[in-house]
Formats: C-alpha cells, sequence, structure tokens
C-alpha cells in the first residue's frame, strides 16, 4: 500500500521509539524517484513522519533479512525532494539526523 510516494504510510511521531514492519516484495520504482543514498535501487517503501519536538533523531532498518538502503527526505513531491540524510550498509541501515 506504500509502494508509491501519494500512499506513503504514516508512523506515529508521537512516542520517542517505535518500530513498523513492512514487505517490499511486491514493490516497484516510481517515475522521477531519487538514487537513494546514491543507488538506483529497484524498489522501494514510502513512510511519512512528523517530529513532535525539535532534537536527534535517528531510523534503522534492524532486522531486515537483506541488504537495505534507508534515506530520508522533506518535500512534497517525488520527483523534487531535498534530500536530509541516506545510508546503504548491508542488512541493518541507521540514518540519524536534527
Amino acid at each position: 500500500s506504500n509502494d508509491s510516494f501519494a500512499n506513503a504510510s504514516a508512523i506515529p511521531s508521537a512516542t520517542p521509539t517505535g518500530q513498523v514492519t513492512g514487505s517490499s516484495q511486491n514493490a516497484t520504482k516510481e517515475a522521477d524517484e531519487p538514487a537513494h543514498a546514491g543507488d538506483a535501487g529497484g524498489r522501494s517503501l514510502w513512510y511519512t513522519w512528523t517530529a513532535p519536538s525539535s532534537g536527534f533523531v535517528k531510523f534503522t532498518t534492524t532486522g531486515s533479512g537483506f541488504d537495505t538502503l534507508l534515506a530520508v527526505y522533506t518535500g512534497t513531491a517525488v520527483g523534487s525532494l531535498t534530500p536530509v540524510a541516506s545510508a546503504k550498509s548491508g542488512s541493518t541501515s541507521t540514518v540519524g539526523f536534527r
């Protein structure tokens, strides 16, 4: 369901920690999608998150059974996103930012 930018799933922002589970098995790459973490890739899932306050935040793909990459953007259209942070490092990718 969150295969496209327009249908991104919301990650709850009210708690300091949390977890989401998903599968990219039938995911695709849409037109104008950026090369996440510098990798053109072939599949993506989209999530939205709004910070509940200022400060440092960390996202990770811990627990994945395959090589992952993770990218964070700001913006309202897939073709004009501004990169915030990205990582590509095997089965667990981690990004942190303020």
